[in-house]
This record gives C-alpha cells, sequence and structure tokens, in this order.
C-alpha cells in the first residue's frame, strides 16, 4: 500500500513554499496569465520586460490565442477531468481566477490552503488506521501530520502527532521520534511559534523512514 499520489504532489508544493529561497524561485512561476495581465494594463515591471512579452507574442506561434484564452475564457474544474480532485478543486479553482484580487496574495496563503487539506485528510486516515489497528498506516499518517503541522507553524499540534507517532514505531526509529518530540517541546515551553530548517530536516528524514514501513506492508 502505497500513499495518495495527490498528496505527495501537496507536500512536494508545500516543500517548494516553505524556504524564503524557494519562495523567489516560485515568484519566477508566475502564469501566463498574470504576465498577459500586466501588459495589457501597462503595469509589466519594466520596459525590458514589456519588449520581452512582445516579443514572445511574435515569435511563439499561437501565443496571442493562448492569452486569449487565459484571460478570457473560465477555466474547466479539475472534477471535471479528475473526480478525484473535487477536495481540493476550491484551492484550484482560486488560483485560476480571472480577478487577481480573488487569487491567494502570496505563497504563504496558498501553503495554508494545501496544508489545511492535507491535514483534514491525514485526520481522517490516521482514524481509519487506527479502526482497523492497521499499525504501519497509522504510523504513515501520524508522521505525514506532524510534518504538516510543523511545516505549518503548528508545534502543538505537531508535538501531539510526534508523540502519538512513538506508539506505532519501533527500535532505534521509537529513540529518533522521542528525541525529535522533546526538541518540539523545548520550542514550545521557549514560546517559538516556527520549527526551524535543522528541526524540520530531521522530522522530514523521520516521516520518510516511517513511509517505508508502510509502504511495504
Amino acid at each position: 500500500m502505497i500513499a495518495p499520489t495527490d498528496s505527495e504532489l501537496i507536500h512536494e508544493c508545500l516543500n517548494g513554499l516553505n524556504w524564503p529561497t524557494k519562495g523567489l524561485e516560485l515568484a519566477r512561476l508566475e502564469t501566463s496569465q498574470t504576465y498577459h495581465e500586466r501588459f495589457i494594463n501597462g503595469s509589466f515591471g519594466s520596459e525590458r520586460g514589456r519588449k520581452e512579452v512582445r516579443l514572445t507574442q511574435s515569435t511563439k506561434p499561437g501565443y496571442n490565442k493562448i492569452a486569449s484564452r487565459i484571460t478570457m475564457d473560465e477555466p474547466v474544474p479539475p472534477s471535471e477531468l479528475n473526480p478525484g480532485a473535487r477536495e481540493v478543486e476550491p484551492v484550484i479553482m482560486a488560483c485560476l481566477e480571472k480577478d487577481m484580487e480573488k487569487r491567494y496574495q502570496s505563497a504563504a496563503e496558498l501553503q495554508f490552503e494545501l496544508a489545511t487539506y492535507l491535514g483534514i485528510r491525514y485526520k481522517e486516515e490516521l482514524k481509519r488506521s487506527l479502526s482497523s489497528n492497521n499499525t504501519p498506516r497509522a504510523a504513515f499518517y501520524a508522521g505525514q501530520l506532524m510534518l504538516v503541522f510543523l511545516k505549518m507553524g503548528n508545534l502543538t499540534e505537531a508535538y501531539k502527532y510526534a508523540s502519538d507517532l512513538r506508539f506505532y514505531t519501533h527500535g532505534g526509529l521509537t529513540s529518533e521520534v522521542e528525541a525529535l518530540a522533546e526538541q518540539i517541546k523545548v520550542r514550545l515551553e521557549e514560546d517559538l511559534s516556527f520549527a526551524g530548517e535543522e528541526l524540520l530536516a530531521k522530522a522530514e528524514i523521520i516521516a520518510h523512514k516511517v513511509s517505508l514501513g508502510f509502504r511495504e506492508v
């Protein structure tokens, strides 16, 4: 049994949004819709930027048609193409809004929405795993919840699931989880609201080790 593919993709997105340097990379990936709007409104960053757009328009076959569809046509709801996307469809549609003001105004806003979605889904799966006495599955979802909440900066929930994870692991991995839970607890006692790169890296390694056991079931 393996983890849901859509959840893995969302985790990749969360990883890309988590640190400032990666946030800069994300800024370069603004949609053609945004670029086209800025060009039309005459507000594209600089004269050089406007020239680049004009060059793209003149050298890329079909650019004007594509840009027109982006700015004028309503996007097809993802669930019509993939029914499995229904739960996360509101997030996707918000990203595709024609009105820039209705989209997420920052990478942090999008990150929070995706993390909230994952948190809800993983809690349901953890409860289902415990009901069926499926320990490897419970360990996987407890580990993922710990990781999601660390990335959200919710150390209270992260500590809760790190503590739970101790009961679903064994051997040396249990010791690693206990040490991580203790480090999260220290940050809570110091009233810190972020995990830090080192702690998050340890959590990702532990979650990965737990997921290996889950995939082998």
